[in-house]
C-alpha cells in the first residue's frame, strides 16, 4: 500500500540484536506480539499499530516514515502556546515530510478520480459546482464521478493515509495540551477541502461549532496540500476573536449579516497564507472565511476537527476515535477496499 520495498521482522519476543530489524545503522526492535498486529515502540512518543502478514512483513516506507517522526521529535514550543491562547491560532509549520506531502496530493487525486482503494459507500463527497447549476452540489456518501472538482470529502479518517497522518505524535502532543493528558480524542471531521483553478465558493464569515453537539470541539488542525495565497482563496481570520461565542443560536457558527457589519467591518482581518505542506492549528471559535479561486492552481487542504472522546450528537451522529482506548489503528481498515469500477 505505501511502496513495494519491505523489511523482515524476526520472530517476536523479548528484544534482542538478533530479532531487531537493521536499517540505516539503528535496531528496531519489535516489542509487543497484538494478535495479528505488532506495536512498534522502540522511541518515546511512537505507539504505531501495523498490519503485518504472516512474515513479519513492514512497510519499508512506513518504516522511514517512524524514524524521521523519531528523530525530528517535533514539539510545539511554549512561545507558539503563547501565540495560540492570546490569537486562536498558530503556525506549527511542516509536519509531514516532502515524501509524504507528495504521497498525500497524489492519493487525494486518486480518490477523486476514483482510484483510491477505499470504500467510497462510507466517504461523504461533494462537487464544487452541481451539474447544470452555478452552486455546489449535494453533499452525501458515495463517489460522485472521476474529476478533480470536488468541494468537500469528508469521513477521511476511514483512509489509510489520512488516518496516519492525522495521528502523528504532535497532533496527539496538541490534543494532549487542549483537553488533558489521558483523555480519549475523536475526530470531528477529517475533511479535504478544495477551490478547484477558476473556481471555488465563498465562505462566509463563521466560527466552527454546532449545536448538535453537547460540548463544543476546540481546535482544528488545518494543512496546505497546496500553497494558499490570497488570489486562490486562501482562509483569512480575525486574529484574537475567539474569545466567545457570536451567534451561538445558529446551527452551525454562521455569522448574520448584522454581525457581520458590526464585527468584521470594524476589525482587520488577516490572511492566512501558507506554503504547501504548512500546518497551523486553530481555535474553533476563531472568525474566518475564505473567497473564490482566481489563479491556475488549486488551493486544496487536509482540515481535522478534533474533539473530547465522550462528545455526543443530540441526533445519534457517531465519530471515530482517533487518539485514546477505542482509537482507529490501520489494523482497523479494511486493505481490500477496491477502486470505483473495480471488479
Amino acid at each position: 500500500m505505501f511502496g513495494s520495498e519491505a523489511i523482515q521482522f524476526s520472530p517476536v519476543g523479548e528484544p534482542s540484536r538478533s530479532r531487531c530489524v537493521r536499517y540505516r545503522d539503528r535496531d528496531v526492535p519489535p516489542t509487543q506480539d497484538v494478535g495479528e498486529t505488532i506495536l512498534l515502540a522502540k522511541f518515546p512518543r511512537i505507539c504505531y499499530i501495523l498490519q503485518i502478514a504472516d512474515f513479519r512483513l513492514i512497510d519499508m516506507k512506513h518504516l522511514t516514515v517512524l524514524y524521521a517522526e523519531a528523530l525530528m521529535e517535533q514539539h510545539i514550543t511554549d512561545a507558539q502556546w503563547e501565540h495560540f491562547w492570546e490569537n486562536g491560532y498558530v503556525r506549527i509549520g511542516q509536519v509531514a515530510s516532502d515524501a509524504e506531502l507528495a504521497d498525500l496530493q497524489q492519493h487525494m487525486d486518486d480518490i477523486m478520480l476514483g482510484k483510491a482503494p477505499l470504500d467510497y459507500d462510507k466517504i461523504m463527497m461533494q462537487l464544487d459546482r452541481e451539474p447544470g447549476k452555478n452552486s455546489p452540489g449535494p453533499q452525501s456518501r458515495g463517489h460522485k464521478g472521476a474529476t478533480l472538482l470536488y468541494r468537500k470529502i469528508q469521513n477521511l479518517e476511514l483512509d489509510a493515509y489520512f488516518l496516519a497522518y492525522l495521528q502523528k505524535p504532535i497532533f496527539r502532543e496538541v490534543c494532549a495540551k487542549i483537553y488533558g493528558d489521558g483523555t480519549p480524542v475523536a475526530c470531528f471531521r477529517a475533511m479535504f477541502m478544495n477551490k478547484p483553478a477558476h473556481e471555488g465558493t465563498y465562505l462566509v464569515w463563521h466560527q466552527d461549532r454546532w449545536t448538535d453537539l453537547d460540548r463544543d470541539p476546540r481546535i482544528t488542525i488545518y494543512t496546505a496540500l497546496d500553497a494558499a495565497t490570497i488570489a486562490n482563496g486562501c482562509v483569512h481570520i480575525i486574529p484574537k476573536s475567539h474569545s466567545s461565542l457570536i451567534n451561538p443560536s445558529h446551527g452551525s457558527g454562521f455569522l448574520s449579516q448584522e454581525h457581520i457589519d458590526e464585527i468584521v467591518a470594524n476589525a482587520t482581518p488577516e490572511p492566512l497564507e501558507l506554503a504547501a505542506g504548512e500546518v497551523v492549528l486553530l481555535h474553533n471559535w476563531l472568525l474566518h472565511s475564505s473567497g473564490t479561486n482566481q489563479t491556475e492552481i488549486p488551493r486544496r487542504a487536509f482540515s481535522v476537527c478534533y474533539m473530547h472522546g465522550e462528545t455526543r450528537s443530540r441526533h445519534g451522529s457517531t465519530f471515530n476515535r482517533v487518539f485514546g482506548e477505542g482509537s482507529l489503528s490501520l489494523a482497523d481498515l479494511s486493505m481490500h477496499s477496491a477502486p470505483v469500477g473495480a471488479v
